[in-house]
């Protein structure tokens, strides 16, 4: 177990390129921080995004956030050195999960070209769907958190009560917050906590595994939501640290 930060994105720089695309929603949007701007694709089957990082980059991660794909689809994350795809070296199949679907590697994947081919014949949509697209390495903690974690599920709709006592509802999507508690850090994670805060703020979303145990149910697409205060633990070179997340919408 432990715990993940994916925040510098490779994917953002690369030049995108997809099988079919409806001309309202380019495989592009899969580079926006928005992940409810989409690539949808004309057709379900054989269809695929491939990115040209330009030259070949470590690879430790990968994940989408929101899609359409039905659990007898065939989803594969693939990478070559070059535009082929005959019998490419990285030629992984990945489970279906309903949020996030997230793929770690043990050691880097070194290559430039990289493609998500998907096949979902039995989709009844007519058509495919992929929001936000991480492509990556990933930064890792020494310590997992501590003393507990809280989630917070929350519901922003509005409801309104009419004179003789009838309800009416503005509906929206409900989300997730949540707490983390950190003690022990090293001075390596307080300087690699720096690096990605410098990166993302409180403004940027990014994606937060918080047990590579089981990544699949534990990997969400976050904002930071206050300040973080890394302080230095009494008489210790250790570190402490409080992180408040909630589900970027």
């Amino acid at each position: 177990m432990a715990v993940r930060f994916m925040y510098n994105n490779l994917w953002d720089g690369g030049t995108l390129t997809a099988s079919s695309e409806d001309s309202e929603f380019p495989a592009s949007n899969t580079q926006h921080h928005w992940w409810k701007k989409y690539w949808k694709s004309t057709g379900v089957s054989g269809e695929w995004l491939k990115i040209d990082l330009g030259s070949a980059q470590d690879i430790k991660a990968f994940a989408i956030k929101y899609h359409n794909f039905t659990t007898g689809a065939t989803l594969k994350i693939q990478a070559n050195s070059s535009d082929s795809w005959t019998s490419p070296p990285v030629d992984e199949t990945l489970n279906i999960t309903s949020d996030v679907i997230v793929k770690f590697w043990s050691s880097a994947q070194n290559y430039r070209w990289w493609r998500i081919y998907i096949d979902d014949a039995g989709n009844s949509d007519g058509y495919l769907l992929v929001g936000r697209v991480f492509l990556g390495g990933h930064v890792e903690l020494s310590r997992v958190y501590s003393y507990g974690f809280e989630f917070q599920y929350i519901d922003p709709s509005g409801i309104i009560f009419s004179s003789n006592g009838q309800i009416a509802t503005n509906q929206k999507d409900r989300y997730k917050r949540f707490s983390y508690n950190f003690r022990g850090l090293t001075s390596t994670d307080k300087s690699n906590l720096e690096t990605i805060f410098d990166s993302v703020g409180q403004s940027i979303p990014y994606f937060f595994c918080a047990d590579s145990s089981s990544p699949s149910s534990n990997t969400y697409y976050v904002l930071n939501t206050t300040p973080w205060v890394v302080a230095n633990m009494p008489d210790s070179d250790k570190y402490e640290l409080r992180l408040e997340l909630e589900e970027a919408r």
